[in-house]
C-alpha cells in the first residue's frame, strides 16, 4: 500500500521479486490484488500474532515500551492505507473486508489486555482498561501524527505512561 491503488502491477511484481504475469496467477485483477491487501491489512491477525511474540519479563515498563513498539510499527505498515481511507475506490474494498475497525480494536485490545494481566497488581487500571490506554497512547507515537507533534522516545512514552506526566 504504500504507493497507494495507482500502484502499477510491474512495480508490485518488483517489489514481490516475481514476474508480472505471475500477479495474475493469483489473482484476477489489480484491484482483487488490492483488496486482498487491504484485507490483510485491517485483520488484526498479524497484529496479535506480535504482540503475542513479545518476549516475556518480569518488567512491566519493558513489556509497556515493547507493545508499544509493536503498536507503533503496525500504524506504520498501515500508514498509507489510513491515508487513501476516503478514496471512494478504497471505500468499497473496506466493505469486503470481514473485520472492522472496532472489531480489530476488540481483539488487538484483549491481546494487549492478556499480556498486561500478570502484571495486575502494579495497575491502576484492570488490564482491559490499561490495554486501551496503551494503544491509545501508542497513536501519539504514530507516523499519523506531524512530525512536530510526534513522542518518538518510546522510552519517555513509557514512564509517562506508567508514571504521569507530573514530578510530584
Amino acid at each position: 500500500m504504500e504507493f497507494g491503488p495507482d500502484v502499477s502491477t510491474r512495480r508490485i511484481a518488483e517489489a514481490a521479486g516475481v514476474a508480472e504475469g505471475t500477479i495474475f496467477r493469483v489473482f484476477e485483477t489489480k484491484q482483487d490484488l488490492i483488496q486482498a491487501v487491504i484485507i490483510d491489512s485491517v485483520s488484526p491477525d498479524a497484529l496479535v500474532a506480535a504482540i503475542e511474540s513479545v518476549p516475556e519479563t518480569d518488567d512491566l515498563a519493558t513489556l509497556v515500551r515493547d507493545l508499544l513498539t509493536v503498536l507503533r510499527d503496525d500504524m506504520e505498515k498501515n500508514r498509507t492505507l489510513f491515508s487513501l481511507i476516503n478514496r471512494p475506490e478504497i471505500v468499497a474494498h473496506m466493505h469486503a473486508c470481514k473485520t472492522s475497525r472496532a472489531e480489530r480494536g476488540k481483539v488487538t485490545g484483549i491481546a494487549l489486555a492478556k499480556r498486561l494481566a500478570p502484571f495486575a497488581d502494579q495497575l491502576n487500571l484492570p488490564s482491559r482498561k490499561a490495554a486501551l490506554v496503551v494503544a491509545s497512547m501508542a497513536f501519539v507515537a504514530s507516523p499519523m501524527l506531524p512530525s512536530s507533534v510526534v513522542f518518538d522516545d518510546l522510552d519517555d512514552l513509557t514512564n509517562v505512561l506508567l508514571h504521569g506526566i507530573s514530578k510530584g
